[in-house]
């Protein structure tokens, strides 16, 4: 296959799990593939298995010209991932950005390319996603506009990175904040606030939810395929497992000749409360419940 943006390929220490997506990308004719690999920790084991990876990585013949950053000392997923990005973002106005624990299905990149093109000049559109909890298996010529920012598989602009803080120093501005709650329903800002909030206290070394806040913060959308384009399989490394139902989802397919679009940009709103009720709100309520009764059993 064939499409005329960059793609930036992740990666760190699980050989299997490259073998199997990078078996896909080296066959993409596009304008370029960026490849970052993170650094080894002070472990010989850790040390080899990065040596093998560099080496494997390095003796792929790709059908597009490639490119390798290749860290000497392991930054962690906060540096080595913001980092990388700046890097790609540097190089290109625009491009695709996938993970080694990403299986990314050929309509992906179509809808992508498709994306990119059309809502370049969009200041409002900030990214474009290949995941779509809610539609495993389906076959949709149809999209639409969301405010909640999935990174398994995604695409973007120079323009829409440049507002990414790798600190978030902005969710400590009480003006900021107040300005998001207004916008949302207090179920609603009640999971951002303890999205961004978990930045400062469990997920430090993390640089996902900084790019989420960056897209909040400056009221942006995302394109998000009605059919999922992506399937993460990925269980070792993950933060955690409270999300597990969205891994190894079923990808469904686009044809992009005969793909509808919508009349404005504006958020579907049914759809993000309809993934929220599924994942979001249920887990919060749960989350504090299980807080509360740590709280009570410790101090009885």
């Amino acid at each position: 296959m064939k499409i005329n943006y960059p793609i930036l390929y992740c990666c760190y220490n699980r050989l299997e799990l490259i073998k199997k997506s990078i078996d896909v990308i080296k066959n993409i004719e596009c304008k370029k593939i960026y490849i970052s690999i993170d650094g080894p920790k002070n472990d010989y084991e850790d040390l080899k298995k990065n040596t093998e990876i560099v080496k494997f990585l390095s003796n792929i013949t790709f059908k597009s010209e490639k490119e390798i950053l290749i860290r000497k000392k392991n930054l962690g997923c906060k540096i080595a991932m913001s980092t990388s990005i700046d890097w790609f973002f540097e190089r290109e106005e625009a491009g695709i950005i996938l993970e080694e624990d990403i299986l990314p299905s050929e309509s992906f990149f179509y809808f992508c390319e498709f994306a990119l093109k059309k809502y370049e000049n969009s200041e409002s559109v900030m990214m474009i996603s290949g995941t779509n909890y809610l539609g495993a298996g389906l076959q949709s010529n149809r999209y639409f506009f969301s405010e909640h920012f999935l990174i398994w598989g995604w695409a973007s602009w120079r323009r829409a990175w440049k507002y990414y803080d790798v600190n978030m120093k902005n969710w400590k501005n009480n003006i900021i904040k107040e300005k998001i709650k207004k916008r949302y329903s207090i179920k609603e800002y009640n999971f951002l606030n303890e999205r961004f909030n978990s930045f400062f206290h469990d997920y430090s070394d993390t640089w996902d939810i900084q790019w989420y806040f960056a897209c909040i913060e400056n009221n942006g959308y995302t394109v998000m395929p009605e059919a999922n384009l992506v399937s993460n399989f990925g269980v070792e490394g993950t933060h955690s497992n409270e999300y597990y139902k969205t891994l190894f989802l079923k990808t469904g397919k686009v044809d992009i000749q005969k793909i509808i679009s919508p009349d404005k940009i504006e958020r579907n709103l049914d759809f993000d409360m309809k993934l929220h009720k599924k994942f979001n709100f249920k887990n919060i309520y749960l989350s504090k419940l299980k807080n509360l009764f740590k709280y009570f059993f410790f101090n009885l």
